[in-house]
């Protein structure tokens, strides 16, 4: 889980 602040490196949940 993600949280939009880096959805560049946990692209996964938080950009989707």
């Amino acid at each position: 889980t993600a949280v939009p602040i880096f959805p560049r490196i946990y692209g996964h949940e938080a950009a989707g």
